[in-house]
């Protein structure tokens, strides 16, 4: 996965879409704190480890979603950012057309 690249309005939305899983949690917290999404439940999941209950994490992110009011945490928005995040890569020639599309369905 290329979530070295993706910002944080993407990875959270591949985590609405379900293409991130939930022991990537804890990662996407960090990073969402570093981007200044910060929330008491989002400093908790950033403070979980791999051994701490999943629907935990999974409850906490989610609270902190709701916390930060995010806007595009919808499936469609959601679809849309990562959509547009492969195009841009596409049209800028860092992805071939044909791995972009493969990375749009999958």
């Amino acid at each position: 996965m290329e979530s070295k690249d993706l910002n944080i309005k993407e990875l959270i939305s591949k985590y609405v879409l379900g293409h991130l899983n939930f022991d990537k949690l804890t990662y996407l917290a960090v990073v969402a704190l570093q981007n200044n999404y910060d929330s008491e439940s989002m400093r908790i999941v950033a403070g979980m480890n791999l051994d701490d209950n999943t629907f935990e994490k999974k409850e906490y992110f989610e609270k902190a979603l709701v916390e930060l009011r995010l806007t595009f945490t919808n499936k469609i928005d959601s679809a849309n950012i990562i959509f547009n995040y492969y195009i841009n890569k596409i049209l800028d020639n860092r992805l071939n057309c044909y791995g972009g599309i493969n990375m749009i369905i999958k």
